[in-house]
């Protein structure tokens, strides 16, 4: 659904008491619960992810700040014996079988961004360890997949994907303009799939799956930090101003609407249907965006704000939390009708077709 150098090598890990003190000074005053959907290493830590008060941007960023470690773990840490179908929520699999391709994806990624970073070797090194966890994120969920639908195989529907989906493999230099652009760019991919895995972690029953979406969205919430450190680093070379970043931030939101999501749904649950972009992605939304609570949506407000420079606690950043609650709700609910009616003009097209060539 994926980092500067220095920080990667020399940082040390927020400790736990640090950032508990830390999210209960910024959130009492509203009573915000302390939650990230994560498994407990971060559902109680909330690092505001800015410019350290001793650091400035004209100084440089040298990525000593405390960082969140990425996820060590592996998918024998799973608890697969305590898998339950009668738990299953059968409007999950779609969208967790979707979510295995594009995690297991990331090999194409790290081909891009080792492009993007090439003279940066800590920078590709950190890509490499990121793109082996989304992998392994993209397993643990297809694992799950088959558990649930045993007649999914992953292997033959990722290949499916990866025929209908393709990266610029062999780009040199970013997509975005710069490699501040390129963080600013990975920082919202962190951003919605933190929120993704978290709203599929409370939202799941079944008890394996929610042990594996908890720790995908700590992992992604780390991936968001890796991201963020590199883009505070090559800030002060490039000097993307707050609407530069804003610009690069709402272009790859809107990417959400592209080809990977929907080739994903498609590639993954669709038999016989040929592919349609506009179908599959309202397709995917319906059933994805359901699952997402204010809280989750407030998060990814904030995440975003501190990517771009703004701050979430400010006017504005409140005002951006109701207008993507009210998406939300177009995009899970009224979308959804829109999609059927789309499905079913397509198909009389192809009716009206079959008959026009049997009559001639």
């Amino acid at each position: 659904m994926a980092r500067s150098p220095e920080s990667t090598a020399r940082s040390a890990p927020v400790s736990r008491d640090a950032g508990r003190q830390r999210f209960a000074a910024r959130d009492a005053p509203r009573n915000r619960a302390p939650q990230f959907g994560s498994t407990g290493r971060l559902n109680t830590i909330r690092l505001k992810l800015q410019f350290p008060q001793d650091v400035s941007i004209a100084d440089g960023y040298d990525g000593t700040a405390p960082v969140i470690e990425m996820g060590s773990w592996t998918l024998d840490d799973i608890p697969w014996n305590e898998f339950d179908p009668s738990r299953i929520d059968p409007e999950l699999v779609p969208i967790v079988k979707a979510a295995s391709m594009v995690e297991r994806n990331a090999e194409d990624y790290r081909r891009y961004l080792n492009g993007v970073f090439q003279d940066d070797p800590r920078m590709r090194s950190a890509v490499d360890r990121w793109a082996k966890e989304e992998v392994q994120h993209g397993r643990a969920l297809g694992r799950w997949a088959a558990l649930a639908d045993p007649e999914f195989d992953f292997d033959r529907r990722f290949e499916r994907f990866k025929r209908n989906f393709r990266l610029p493999l062999d780009a040199d230099r970013s997509v975005r303009g710069s490699r501040t652009g390129e963080l600013v760019a990975r920082c919202m991919v962190e951003t919605g799939t933190n929120s993704f895995y978290t709203a599929l972690a409370d939202a799941a029953d079944e008890p394996v799956l929610a042990t594996i979406c908890r720790r995908i969205a700590d992992d992604e919430y780390a991936h968001y930090h890796l991201f963020f450190r590199n883009m505070c680093r090559y800030l002060d070379r490039e000097g993307l101003n707050r609407l530069q970043r804003l610009r690069v931030a709402l272009g790859r939101i809107a990417e959400t609407e592209d080809d990977e999501l929907a080739s994903a749904y498609w590639a993954a649950n669709a038999d016989g249907e040929p592919y349609d972009r506009r179908v599959n992605a309202a397709a995917y939304a319906r059933s994805a965006l359901k699952f997402y609570r204010p809280r989750h949506i407030a998060r990814s407000v904030e995440m975003i704000f501190d990517a771009v420079g703004f701050d979430p606690d400010r006017a504005p950043g409140r005002l951006t939390v109701r207008a993507v609650r009210a998406f939300v709700w177009f995009r899970s609910r009224l979308m959804p009708r829109i999609a059927v009616a789309r499905i079913a003009v397509a198909r009389f097209a192809r009716t009206g077709r079959h008959h026009a060539g049997q009559r001639a």
